[in-house]
């Protein structure tokens, strides 16, 4: 495989309701893509997925996707929802503290304009 097709884009943008919006580059084709994106973010923010919701694919927003092919889309798109979801989450560090909720903890950041939102691009590479 090509290092090229290896690589995926994630968008996250969290809300000052304390909702959750994830684009990805992959295309939910009945395998449960979006579900399991839903399920990364979820575990990696500590929120419920109910919280949590994908925006439909578009090349206006996530451009130039690797192909979705077997476990692949998971793979890739997981990750790169992961690492943007990590970067969020060191930026609302001095926020998350002992006994304030995730909706306070985000408006808080946002009255102190920390950037909420995060684009990830990820490269993995299959050695063979």
């Amino acid at each position: 495989m090509h290092c090229f097709y290896s690589q995926a884009t994630a968008l996250v943008h969290i809300y000052t309701d304390g909702s959750v919006l994830i684009s990805h580059g992959g295309i939910e084709m009945g395998q449960g893509l979006n579900t399991k994106m839903i399920q990364v973010a979820s575990r990696a923010l500590q929120l419920t997925s109910s919280n949590i919701h994908i925006q439909q694919n578009s090349t206006e927003i996530i451009a130039n996707a690797s192909p979705t092919g077997g476990s692949t889309g998971t793979d890739i798109n997981g990750a790169a929802v992961q690492d943007a979801c990590d970067i969020l989450l060191q930026r609302l560090a001095p926020y998350r503290k002992s006994g304030v909720s995730w909706e306070d903890s985000v408006a808080a950041a946002y009255f102190d304009q920390v950037i909420y939102l995060h684009w990830f691009r990820i490269r993995i590479f299959y050695f063979m």
